[in-house]
């Protein structure tokens, strides 16, 4: 059976200072293998649940009127289903998730999606996450449709819905930049770093800017992000967002930084690494950079630079 690798985040290099300092950024993919009602699976595929006579699930996704949709496989039976426009469809061809150790089910509802959803394509403009739901002592895999606020799922020749379901998840989503522009919307799974005076969220990302690569706090309900540098806080429209799960903050003083933290939220027109920080003052809890060298935390607020000797790093891989 042929394999496909559909990434999450591409190979993503980031060129600056010159083109002298690229680094590869972490990928994260999900392998879907292809394969039809006539053929074994692998024995790595992504087990779903079961159907009401005990017959395993597996999860799956195949292409119907030019949507990829999340499927139920059931190889003992020699079936595949996809629910569309109210009723159970039969598919013959479909595409396995493989990987059964890396991913879990996350408890959601009301069109929720946790983050680290497994997506298997869009309809229209919005992306359709894999989920299961328990039904008639069935655990039914089915479509996650965020703007619907429910799953809806094949069973027994219909498409039956629920307002509480699972999602599929991976285990471990490691971090990722993605790019993106103060008019853009925010992408899926953007890492929530802390909140602007008002309460705006504050996510957490990195721009270019005087010849570096600056940590940088994203208000996306604002169309704005910032940068301190100098002494000043400086408007981007540009930047990269990070993407993930598994974020810690920890606290740290005076320039050091945990033997965890996260090695790529920056570095200076010289070469020197950046990490990504965050600190209270007035109210907000603002995203900034931590320069060792300088033995503190740089934060862009109300049109300054802050610095601060104690403050939280942010960690993970």
């Amino acid at each position: 059976m042929h394999k496909l690798k559909y990434f999450l985040v591409s190979e993503v290099f980031i060129e600056s200072f010159e083109s002298k300092h690229s680094h590869l950024i972490a990928e994260m993919y999900e392998t879907w293998e292809r394969g039809n009602v006539h053929t074994r699976i692998s024995t790595k595929a992504v087990q779903g649940g079961r159907d009401t006579d005990g017959s395993v699930i597996y999860v799956g996704r195949a292409s119907y009127k030019g949507v990829f949709l999340p499927a139920k496989i059931i190889p003992s039976k020699n079936a595949c289903y996809v629910a569309y426009g109210g009723a159970e469809l039969f598919v013959e061809n479909f595409e396995v998730l493989i990987g059964d150790k890396d991913f879990k089910w996350e408890s959601a509802s009301d069109g929720r999606i946790a983050v680290g959803a497994v997506a298997t394509g869009k309809d229209g403009n919005e992306e359709i996450f894999v989920g299961r739901v328990p039904f008639q002592n069935s655990l039914t895999v089915g479509k996650v449709h965020p703007s619907h606020r429910c799953i809806y799922f094949p069973y027994n020749g219909r498409e039956e819905r629920s307002s509480n379901y699972e999602v599929l998840v991976h285990k471990n989503l490691e971090l990722t930049w993605a790019a993106s522009h103060i008019r853009d919307a925010l992408p899926r799974d953007a890492v929530l770093g802390g909140r602007d005076s008002d309460g705006a969220q504050m996510y957490v990302g990195r721009a270019i800017f005087e010849g570096g690569l600056l940590p940088c706090k994203v208000l996306p309900s604002k169309q704005a992000a910032y940068v301190s540098n100098n002494g000043k806080e400086f408007p981007v429209q540009n930047y990269d967002v990070l993407i993930g799960a598994n974020v810690i903050w920890k606290k740290d003083k005076n320039g050091k930084v945990p033997k965890d933290a996260f090695p790529h939220g920056g570095r200076t027109p010289t070469g020197e690494t950046l990490y990504i920080g965050r600190a209270e003052v007035n109210g907000s809890l603002t995203i900034g950079k931590v320069h060792p060298a300088h033995k503190c935390l740089y934060i862009p607020y109300g049109g300054s630079e802050l610095s601060f000797k104690e403050y939280e790093v942010l960690t993970g891989k």
